[in-house]
């Protein structure tokens, strides 16, 4: 009788480890929403991944991360039936990216609308369902972010009588570095400045040091 307890027991803990809802993750049929890059093309190149949770805040990753095709699907996703962990209605979201590995590094981001759904339940007498379509699925673009800053060309104007002072031309809502070295290896930061008169002027105070000193303005943001 206690063999026959332990079996029905670790029967019931199977089932429940294997009751999770499931989607079906694509924007394929039957959905056909097409996604797309920051310029307005078909995205290839890319990479998508099912966010899901209970409630519309607490959605979390789930699933690997699945390439978009790079031949005539272009645009696309497909990996099939994802486990997100949950039974019962929650809230989905696609998130794709493009330009790196993760969605944090990446040059171009996007996520789609949120849907409201049941995944399917393979628990269900007569056999299990389907994995849930996202069904009311929208086509999206990505948009630019992380890009890398355009260089702005500064003209510096020196003086060598003390203390040591010179201007250089900025850019509106640049900020700046003013940056010192005596042997052109090492170099330390002096002061940000961050200007919008077109013109910023800098004055070193400190006491000589060295035989010489090199200055740079390096641009940072």
């Amino acid at each position: 009788m206690k063999a026959v307890t332990l079996l029905l027991a670790c029967a019931l803990m199977a089932s429940a480890a294997l009751a999770q809802g499931t989607i079906n993750f694509t924007n394929l049929k039957p959905t056909k929403q097409q996604v797309f890059d920051a310029d307005g093309k078909p995205l290839k190149g890319a990479w998508a991944q099912l966010h899901a949770g209970k409630t519309a805040d607490s959605m979390v990753p789930v699933g690997p991360p699945v390439a978009f095709f790079d031949d005539f699907k272009e645009g696309y996703y497909t990996s099939g039936a994802v486990d997100v962990g949950f039974l019962g209605l929650g809230f989905f979201q696609v998130w794709a990216w493009k330009g790196a590995e993760t969605f944090d590094l990446a040059t171009q981001i996007g996520k789609s609308n949120v849907l409201q759904l049941r995944p399917g339940d393979p628990r269900l007498g007569g056999g299990p369902e389907l994995p849930r379509d996202l069904i009311g699925l929208e086509s999206f673009s990505l948009e630019r972010v992380n890009e890398p800053i355009e260089p702005t060309e500064l003209k510096i104007t020196g003086s060598t009588v003390l203390p040591f002072a010179f201007t250089f031309t900025t850019a509106k809502g640049v900020t700046y570095e003013v940056q010192a070295s005596n042997d052109l290896m090492t170099w330390g930061v002096l002061k940000k400045m961050r200007e919008t008169s077109g013109e910023a002027k800098f004055t070193d105070h400190r006491k000589a040091l060295f035989t010489r000193q090199y200055y740079r303005v390096k641009q940072t943001e």
